[in-house]
């Protein structure tokens, strides 16, 4: 249904409104738009200004910010494929993990710390293959009270593994939780040391104050699966898609 309405995005034998200007007297037919989420490149980019907009100016709180991406290993992208409600809870046990590290890196602050973030849920791939994982802006600190903290500078060295771990430890007792998994497989993926597919990358860090930074942040979390860019129509009516 998304793919058939957005093949008649935008043409004009589907439909068009006149708009037209009291004042000036000009006028201007717009196509009709599919108004789609998540597949129609042109509506899901206007949707994205339009939340990257909100986001900055009534949401997020005047510190600096960073980018979290947290990844799960292959062998359990199946389980969100085959149950979508799976992907909320996936978002749940990421900012768990995160607000337990915060926790853990200060002990000395008084009452509850509390990062700030705003999650978004990706389920494709660099060729849209089902790749189920997690885009979210994040303060780069925390909140204890009305005091805002900073994360230290040694954040990046030592501190990815532990949120890594606690990150893995929340999602494999979540699907515990559902009977989705195995004591066995359970114990085992808990186990693997190297290249266990959970990863927590956090290289991107934005200024307070860099608003246009954090807009285009915030529309790249939030972007389309499908590029039109990549999208190639040969002389013989073979549609390519390209990768990056």
């Amino acid at each position: 249904k998304a793919v058939a309405a957005f093949l008649e995005c935008g043409i004009f034998e589907f439909g068009f409104a006149q708009v037209h200007c009291k004042e000036c007297g000009y006028s201007l037919f717009v196509p009709f738009s599919c108004k789609g989420r998540c597949f129609c490149p042109s509506c899901q980019a206007k949707r994205a200004v339009f939340w990257a907009e909100w986001l900055c100016e009534e949401v997020l709180a005047p510190v600096d910010h960073r980018q979290f991406v947290f990844t799960i290993p292959k062998i359990l992208r199946g389980y969100f494929l085959r149950n979508r409600s799976l992907l909320g809870d996936l978002a749940r046990c990421a900012w768990q993990a995160l607000k337990e590290y915060f926790e853990t890196m200060y002990p000395e602050l008084d009452g509850p710390v509390v990062p700030g973030a705003v999650f978004c849920i990706q389920s494709f791939g660099n060729l849209l293959s089902w790749n189920s994982h997690l885009h979210a802006i994040v303060t780069n600190g925390c909140f204890a009270g009305d005091t805002f903290y900073p994360l230290p500078e040694t954040f990046l060295t030592e501190g990815l593994d532990t949120l890594t771990q606690i990150f893995r430890a929340r999602v494999i007792a979540m699907l515990r939780a559902q009977k989705l998994l195995s004591e066995d497989l359970a114990r085992n993926i808990l186990h693997w040391q190297h290249h266990s597919g959970f990863s927590v990358h956090s290289e991107t860090v934005i200024a307070k104050g860099d608003k246009i930074a954090l807009e285009n942040l915030a529309q790249y979390i939030t972007r389309n699966p499908v590029s039109q860019e990549r999208i190639i129509m040969g002389k013989d009516g073979t549609v390519t898609y390209h990768a990056k």
